[in-house]
């Protein structure tokens, strides 16, 4: 069983699954409470409750893989660790955990976008943003011109039935993902920080939500 870090709502939900290639059909068991079995995480369910809390439940492993993919799509934080078990009395001691790797090309690009999209908080920024495009997005407009040096269209999507293919790849065979990329940035509150990135990217590239 997994509870996400944060709350969120049904509706909320209902887009982070469908972009994982799911089409949720939530049940009500209580007044507070909606239920929906998932058919690629065989097994695994979702339960949203009416005070935002999010849990994913199920036997065996597909609970916690449909619970890994819905936290990268939400950006939701990681599940707390669990508390290694104590060695045996005589056990030789652990060998010292190997230091952390450094970042990846993809965390360095969207560290920076989080950076791109600090500065856009300063009026000035904001109203050269608001000039750019007909169809803003929440950071794309200081974030832009920073996406489109870094993110090239080389990056790899992370997430979703997509996962795998390339920036450029999607952009040039799969237009009406692009499209619901584009909405789920504009609309969504929280869209995630990989869903946002490959809508920043194809803000920066000209493409337009509705185009």
């Amino acid at each position: 069983m997994g509870r996400l870090s944060n709350t969120y709502t049904k509706e909320a939900i209902t887009q982070a699954l469908r972009s994982l290639g799911e089409e949720p059909l939530w049940n009500q068991p209580s007044n507070t409470q909606f239920s929906c079995r998932l058919s690629k995480f065989q097994g695994a369910v979702v339960n949203v409750y009416s005070t935002g809390t999010v849990m994913v439940q199920g036997a065996g492993d597909a609970a916690a893989v449909a619970e890994r993919y819905l936290r990268n799509v939400l950006g939701d934080g990681p599940a707390p660790a669990a508390k290694a078990a104590a060695p045996p009395r005589g056990a030789p001691a652990a060998a010292p955990a190997a230091s952390a790797p450094p970042a990846t090309a993809r965390e360095s690009i969207e560290a920076a976008l989080r950076a791109a999209s600090r500065l856009a908080s300063s009026p000035s920024a904001a109203a050269a943003g608001a000039a750019q495009a007909s169809t803003p997005l929440p950071t794309a407009a200081a974030a832009a011109p920073l996406a489109k040096d870094l993110a090239g269209g080389g990056t790899v999507l992370t997430f979703g039935k997509h996962g795998g293919r390339s920036y450029q790849q999607i952009l040039s065979e799969e237009p009406g993902y692009c499209d619901w990329v584009l909405q789920q940035c504009a609309n969504v509150a929280s869209p995630g920080p990989a869903l946002q990135s490959f809508g920043t990217w194809l803000h920066a590239q000209g493409v337009r939500a509705g185009a």
